[in-house]
């Protein structure tokens, strides 16, 4: 079994994974931008898979193409839907070619970040429309569905625990793990937000200046698992009993090369 199919089972995983972000790759390859790859499922779902085989990759990440995620946060925000439509399509599609084959992970805005400080109104108006995307990718059975945040102050209170603990209810009915991809600079209250979000994996997106002050922290807080936004052989080894350790792109990457050197280091 692949890693993050091990992880978000429940198993150990043998050494560390990685998470390459491939729209850009994909987009070269098919000789067009980012935001019209992401506005084709059928050559958004083509295209991703060629571009893990070209660089042996056993993850793909979807929703981090220029402009995903400003789409899907218009269209949780009530706004236009293409983007959403077109992600939840893609989805489906390598949902039916990568069975047994690579591990899929979706990318999305976080809750407190869509909600940016919004009234109670607000707040059950995203909800509504949170849970219903929330179930049609899951439905698809990705592995890992991660939510962006870059505020960790919000993250301690009352709304974050309410809309994340709502997430966490649907992708945990599909069995879908659910993790954050954390983008600002506060990691360590970050990582403590842990005891009201109920998450059990975690992505830094940032530079991490002490990993493994950011590894014992994890450890303390209860994470099952730790990704960082680095280089494999930058970071220090994972602390035994400690959160799963992880890598994953810090934006999209196309130079082949590095990207076959990061997944193999990280195998």
């Amino acid at each position: 079994m692949s890693f993050f199919a091990t992880l978000v089972s429940g198993g150990q995983p043998t050494g560390p994974g990685f998470l390459p972000f491939l729209e850009g790759l994909a987009a070269d390859m098919e000789g067009v931008a980012e935001s019209a790859l992401a506005a084709d499922p059928t050559r958004w779902a083509n295209a991703l898979p060629r571009a893990a085989r070209l660089v042996d990759a056993q993850a793909i990440l979807i929703g981090a193409a220029d402009g995903v995620q400003q789409g899907l946060a218009d269209a949780l925000r009530g706004g236009a839907d293409d983007t959403a439509a077109a992600l939840i399509d893609t989805l489906e599609r390598l949902a039916e070619t990568q069975r047994g084959g690579c591990d899929l992970a979706v990318l999305m805005p976080g809750p407190i970040a869509l909600l940016d400080g919004g009234d109670r109104a607000a707040l059950d108006a995203l909800k509504v429309r949170l849970v219903a995307f929330m179930e049609k990718l899951c439905a698809s059975r990705p592995a890992l569905v991660l939510v962006n945040e870059h505020d960790a102050t919000a993250l301690a209170g009352a709304d974050a625990k309410r809309l994340f603990g709502t997430l966490k209810n649907v992708a945990d009915y599909y069995g879908v793990a659910l993790g954050m991809r954390f983008s600002g600079t506060d990691t360590l209250a970050a990582i403590a937000a842990r005891s009201s979000l109920r998450l059990d994996h975690l992505l830094l997106a940032g530079a991490v200046t002490d990993a493994g002050v950011c590894l014992e922290a994890a450890a303390a807080a209860g994470w099952r698992s730790l990704g960082m936004s680095a280089a494999p052989s930058t970071v220090a080894e994972a602390i035994q009993g400690g959160p799963v350790l992880w890598f994953a792109s810090a934006a999209q990457t196309r130079d082949i090369e590095a990207l076959k050197a990061a997944g193999a280091t990280a195998a």
